[in-house]
């Protein structure tokens, strides 16, 4: 027996989840509620984090049920919340280039958890930073949180990997996202899975594999073309897979403005929908556009009857934090530019040409690959 862990309290040695009895486990849940309560001081807008039962439950199981390891990573990312204000981050990004970020949340799973969806070829950059990339996953999660009706806490990602670039790889940004994913929102991942990779993407992801927690590692999975339905038919319902698999094929080849421009409607309702799955839609936009229609309509009511001076001052009713609270769903950021009509115009462009470009030795050496290994495999059993 480890001498070392013996001279700590019970609730401080390491144990796993499976070596611990219900009430072993509502003693230490006490014990960490009783630190933050007494330590941490409350956020403004939600006062209840750091000691509500969900948050306590996720830094426990993060940190193997070591309070003091869960006390100093929660306190850390209260502290961040401080600072970054996620409950009204806005991506700045995607205001300025519209697409500049395609992941999005799409639906839900069979147990209801909000699904992300993204494809490379969609983006509007073939470039990223640390900065954007966690600003926006930032709003997505903190959103996709706000959207779920049931007693689910986790999240489900499908990343298409179609149209993918070695620059899209670059280290930092996935040390960044992973650091700020792992540390702020724990045990918040479902799985994330991705498909139509290419050989060389296995190499990327053995270099950036081992800045992951192992536990999160096994959530990872890179799924073969002949397995993706099969894994489709186990999480979604058959709307969500038909929506997926329309989703992926139109992105694939000769990729149209309608996919480009994925947060606007199609111009037909026999057109595939881009935004996401009727379910997502009727749940979480069409509701917001009703609300700002009739807004509208009563601002429009009122500016009749005002006085010529007050009418040229009165601004378009729209969106936003300060009128829909810190409770309710918002979807990408260029759906709701489209539902308050201040989408910046700019000129939309595929980066995507359809073809595989291969990178060569001196990129894949830049991105840590080693070009002796045999990108064929996947190790780490990750790969389905």
């Amino acid at each position: 027996m480890n001498k070392k862990n013996l001279s700590k309290p019970p609730s401080l040695r390491k144990s796993s989840k499976t070596e611990l009895t219900p009430e072993q486990i509502m003693n230490l849940k006490t014990e960490l509620y009783q630190l933050a309560q007494s330590n941490i001081i409350p956020l403004p807008n939600e006062p209840d984090f750091a000691t509500c039962d969900d948050t306590l439950t996720r830094f426990l199981v993060a940190r193997n049920y070591v309070v003091e390891d869960a006390f100093k990573q929660l306190k850390t990312a209260v502290e961040w919340r401080r600072e970054y204000q996620p409950l009204t981050i806005q991506c700045k990004w995607c205001h300025e280039t519209p697409g500049f970020h395609s992941v999005r949340q799409v639906g839900f799973d069979r147990e209801g958890r909000p699904l992300m969806y993204a494809c490379f070829a969609q983006c509007q950059t073939l470039k990223n930073n640390p900065d954007d990339v966690v600003c926006h996953m930032v709003y997505l999660i903190e959103h996709a949180k706000r959207s779920i009706q049931t007693s689910v806490n986790t999240l489900v990602f499908i990343i298409d990997c179609t149209g993918l670039t070695v620059a899209c790889c670059n280290p930092k940004i996935g040390k960044k996202f992973v650091q700020t994913f792992a540390d702020c929102y724990p045990e918040t991942l479902y799985k994330f899975i991705l498909i139509n990779h290419g050989t060389f993407f296995h190499g990327i992801w053995k270099a950036i594999k081992v800045f992951i927690d192992p536990n999160t590692v096994k959530k990872v999975k890179l799924i073969r073309k002949e397995k993706i339905q099969r894994t489709f038919n186990e999480m979604f319902t058959p709307d969500t897979i038909t929506w997926l698999l329309d989703e992926m094929k139109l992105n694939k080849i000769n990729i149209t403005e309608n996919q480009l421009k994925f947060w606007e409607s199609p111009h037909s309702y026999e057109l595939h929908d881009p935004r996401g799955t009727h379910e997502y839609i009727q749940r979480c936009i069409e509701p917001l556009k009703l609300f700002i229609e009739q807004q509208r309509q009563q601002q429009q009511q009122q500016h009749q009857r005002q006085q010529p001076q007050q009418q040229s001052n009165q601004k378009s009713f729209i969106l936003t934090y300060d009128n829909l609270g810190l409770k309710t769903h918002m979807p990408h950021t260029n759906i709701m530019d489209c539902l308050n009509k201040t989408l910046k115009q700019v000129k939309i462009q595929s980066f995507y040409n359809g073809k595989y470009i291969k990178p060569n030795k001196d990129e894949l050496q830049a991105y840590g690959v080693d070009i002796n290994d045999n990108l064929s495999e996947i190790s780490g059993g990750s790969e389905e």
